[in-house]
């Protein structure tokens, strides 16, 4: 994956370190949250493409399938 993925995924993790020092209650709550607007970002950013190369088209599949495999336990209806 490419380093924008691998930066939002290190910035999820921080925030559930965070939330986690502070309430572990609230952190499937908090990162639902999250996840929920990263992929509403996600979802913007990818109408914007008016057309994927097979190999742009491998990489977004890519990006998003280990997006979803990384934050699945945090994911929504919404955000799926």
């Amino acid at each position: 994956v490419r380093n924008y993925l691998k930066e939002a995924l290190v910035n999820i993790i921080a925030v559930h370190a965070e939330v986690f020092t502070i309430s572990k209650e609230l952190v499937p709550r908090v990162l639902s949250r999250i996840v929920e607007s990263v992929a509403e970002e996600l979802s913007r950013l990818m109408q914007c493409v008016s057309s994927f190369s097979k190999n742009g088209a491998l990489q977004a599949r890519l990006e998003i399938c280990a997006l979803r495999d990384a934050v699945a336990v945090y994911l929504t209806p919404e955000s799926k």
